[in-house]
């Protein structure tokens, strides 16, 4: 079987210069990380040595997100067998490397006007009923970037929680800034106590008014700068979800868990414009 010819777009087989420019950064970062949760999770140094080739991994877990392929793949095209595959996946998304290597490098990157979104997806194991997908169990993923599509907070929460309260779970892992920031959003975030709750990150909303009630008068009112910023930064985040879709793992059967949607969710920002804002080249 030719792995290549069944995944000719893949990233992983093509001469992709952005490609091994990102990895040859990050690799030793995980790697490291991993090295480090493998001490802490056994006191005892005893049993067999450990003979995985951690970049192989890497190189095997960015392959499954980005081409959204069946597990079985990783044994015939790096040699790393499933059960091994998966229990070092369980321990990356147990002690969240990837989230950890991924924000210690936008730290230095300054936050722009940052803008909200909530995206459902379906998963399976501790998740919520939709209410518009047939009931089917799934997952919202809460995401604030910033105008330069930089993906700076991520939480995953159930799919029966309402935008706006997924949101206050949300800015919990927001650093507050110093100086007040517009957070530009869509009509769902309408409400005056969500208001307050951003206002004590320094975050004010700046909402896409609605029409409410029987009468059918708008919720509020935007003053012209407001509306502006509004027609002409709210596409950045439309944009980042459409890019999110180009990794299969993403929006396909084989993602059921929190985790693993978080694993390949980072190893997407990872591939995002944040590479060329840290001047990798």
């Amino acid at each position: 079987m030719d792995i290549k010819k069944l995944f000719p777009d893949s990233l992983c087989f093509k001469n992709d210069r952005k490609y091994h420019e990102i990895f040859k950064n990050i690799k030793p970062l995980i790697v490291t990380q991993i090295q480090e949760a493998l001490k802490t999770r056994s006191i005892k140094q005893t049993g067999r040595p450990i003979t995985t080739d951690f970049n192989k991994f890497v190189d095997a877990l960015f392959f499954l997100c980005e081409s959204g392929s069946q597990s079985h793949f990783v044994k015939d095209v790096f040699g790393i067998p499933k059960a091994t595959y998966y229990r070092y996946l369980k321990i990356i998304g147990e002690y969240q490397i990837l989230q950890k290597v991924y924000n210690s490098m936008i730290d230095s990157v300054p936050v722009s006007e940052p803008l909200i979104t909530v995206k459902s997806m379906r998963g399976s194991e501790g998740l919520g009923r939709s209410a518009t997908d047939r009931g089917r169990k799934g997952l919202k993923v809460s995401l604030i970037c910033d105008t330069k599509r930089i993906a700076r907070i991520v939480h995953i929460g159930r799919a029966n929680t309402h935008d706006s309260k997924l949101l206050i779970h949300t800015i919990e892992k927001f650093q507050t800034p110093k100086q007040t920031v517009k957070c530009l959003c869509d009509a769902g975030y309408v409400g005056q106590q969500l208001s307050c709750e951003c206002m004590k990150k320094n975050l004010r909303l700046v909402v896409k008014p609605k029409r409410v009630g029987r009468s059918g008068k708008m919720s509020h009112y935007l003053n012209p700068e407001d509306e502006q910023d509004l027609k002409k930064y709210r596409n950045q985040i439309e944009l980042l979800n459409g890019n999110i879709r180009r990794f299969r793992s993403l929006m396909i059967k084989w993602v059921v868990t929190i985790a693993t949607y978080e694993c390949c969710a980072f190893m997407y920002y990872w591939l995002s414009d944040i590479f060329e804002l840290l001047k990798i080249n």
